[in-house]
């Protein structure tokens, strides 16, 4: 008698998770790198965020680190290494964030002692 219906083999499934997928597929390594990425992105628009005076980049930095946020929670439950170029946006906008909150420190320090 032949079942139609059993169950397939163990290993015949994608990973729904980043993480793990980055693990298995590329090691140990690749995975302690891909949560450093993580981690160093977050780490910029928190710091973009204490640096700054202006409340548009402070804001900036509030909605991209949810985004990074939510993009990480969702990493735990899909596998989004099909949508790594949006990880890669918001490196360039932590990069950007964090130049504009250092750009309008220096500024802000510039004039004030430009009236002294």
């Amino acid at each position: 008698m032949i079942y139609t219906g059993a169950i397939e083999p163990w290993g015949t499934e994608a990973i729904h998770n980043d993480f793990l997928n980055m693990w298995v597929s590329y090691g140990t390594l690749a995975l302690l790198l891909y949560l450093w990425l993580y981690v160093a992105i977050l780490r910029n628009f928190i710091n973009s965020y204490r640096s700054s005076k202006n409340q548009f980049i402070r804001g900036l930095s509030v909605g991209l680190a949810a985004a990074l946020i939510a993009y990480a929670v969702n990493a735990f439950y899909h596998n989004l290494m099909d949508t790594i170029p949006l990880l890669w946006i918001l490196a360039g906008f932590s990069l950007a964030v964090a130049k504009l909150a250092i750009r309008g420190t220096t500024s802000v320090k510039m004039s004030v002692q430009a009236r002294h």
